[in-house]
């Protein structure tokens, strides 16, 4: 039995790649049992929805990395990694993870989600910029 590893006919990668690069920007965090945060206050209820916080600092450090080396480092990649190969990713691929890595240095340089096609949404001005 032969695994595919294409994002194209894999149809698990693509959304664990879009959730994770939209984990950089908003992560669910729950309140873990036994936290030192204080109790709710007065007429506040205490529930156990998530809190949303952005994982700023894992974009920082994905944009910043100098290397592949370097974005594999980042505990941003790492969470990443780990997705794909519980969705069925080899743990061990030469190429295909330099590849990943890659994507996710890119990635954290992209903050807009826009279905216009590459190059008329690379097209596009940006505010303040004149000819």
């Amino acid at each position: 039995m032969s695994i595919d590893f294409d994002f194209k006919t894999n149809p698990a990668f693509g959304p664990t790649l879009f959730d994770w690069w939209k984990g950089l920007d908003t992560v669910e965090a729950s309140r873990p049992s036994g936290s030192d945060e204080a109790p709710p206050a007065d007429g506040e209820a205490e529930t156990d929805a998530p809190r949303k916080r952005g994982d700023r600092a894992g974009r920082a450090l994905l944009r910043h990395a100098h290397s592949l080396t370097a974005v594999v480092m980042t505990p941003a990649y790492q969470r990443l990694f780990r997705h794909l190969c519980a969705q069925g990713w080899p743990a061990r691929s030469d190429w295909r993870n330099d590849r990943l890595a890659a994507v996710a240095g890119l990635l954290a340089h992209v903050t807009d989600d826009d279905d216009r096609p590459l190059p008329l949404a690379m097209s596009r001005r940006r505010r303040g910029v004149s000819e």
